[in-house]
C-alpha cells in the first residue's frame, strides 16, 4: 500500500486517516481491490481473535469469505492456542 505513487487507487481518501494508528500502518484488509477494513490480533489468555474492523458495507458473501479468510489468519499469527475466534465490528452487511 505504501509503494503505490497514488494510493488513491488502493485507499479511498476518506479511508486513508483510518489505516494509520500515528506510528504505523495497521494491518488492512482488501475488498475487491481498495482498503475496506483494518485488523487486529487481540490475546487473552489461552484465546486470540481477530478483530476486523470495516469502513464499507460487505455483502453477505463477502462477510462470509471475510470470517473464513479471518480464521486462516488468526491460525497462522495465533498458532500456540486452541480458542481462535474472528469478530467483524462495523457497518451491516448489504441487505441486512
Amino acid at each position: 500500500l505504501l509503494s503505490h505513487a497514488d494510493r488513491s487507487r488502493v485507499v479511498r481518501p476518506e479511508h486513508r486517516a483510518t489505516m494509520w494508528d500515528g506510528r504505523m500502518l495497521l494491518g488492512t484488509v482488501l475488498i475487491d481491490g481498495f482498503a475496506g477494513a483494518r485488523w487486529k490480533l487481540v490475546r487473552a489468555r489461552g484465546s486470540a481473535t481477530v478483530v476486523v474492523q470495516l469502513f464499507v458495507r460487505l455483502s453477505a458473501a463477502d462477510r462470509t469469505a471475510l470470517l473464513e479468510e479471518g480464521a486462516r489468519l488468526c491460525a497462522f499469527v495465533a498458532d500456540d492456542v486452541a480458542d481462535r475466534d474472528v469478530v467483524i465490528e462495523g457497518r451491516r452487511a448489504r441487505g441486512e
